[in-house]
């Protein structure tokens, strides 16, 4: 019976792969502040993230923080992903995250077919349509 004293490939390989994940640097996120809501709530938007999937729409992930004394449902932190049509002034929320204080994930939930409305003058969210749509 030959004993084989070399590790195996199918440990060596993922190893590889492992380690190279640990020294990669993070891509892509880059949080911007869009606006500040009159209660303290911090609006970003993921510089990187935003796609045109569409001829005139947007797509991109968008997080609001939520104040301490604005915390309900232990919800500090939610992430979304929202289009923005940029002529016809309107958008749709696709996905959502709830995230606790602690980091736990609450609520997570999809809808590729979701309702589009019409976009608010003078609001942040119109802000956030001048800065994508450029």
């Amino acid at each position: 019976m030959k004993t084989d004293t070399c590790v195996p490939n199918r440990v060596i390989v993922p190893l590889f792969f492992f380690l190279l994940l640990l020294v990669t640097p993070a891509l892509g996120i880059e949080w911007v502040v869009f606006s500040t809501t009159q209660e303290g709530n911090e609006l970003f938007y993921d510089q990187h993230s935003v796609r045109k999937v569409e001829e005139d729409t947007v797509r991109l992930w968008e997080r609001i923080v939520f104040t301490d004394n604005n915390v309900q449902d232990n919800v500090k932190t939610t992430l979304f992903v929202r289009e923005i049509h940029c002529l016809e002034k309107r958008y749709r929320i696709i996905s959502l995250l709830d995230y606790s204080i602690q980091g736990e994930k609450l609520f997570s939930g999809t809808d590729e077919r979701a309702t589009w409305f019409p976009i608010p003058p003078d609001t942040h969210l119109e802000l956030l349509r001048e800065t994508v749509c450029r």
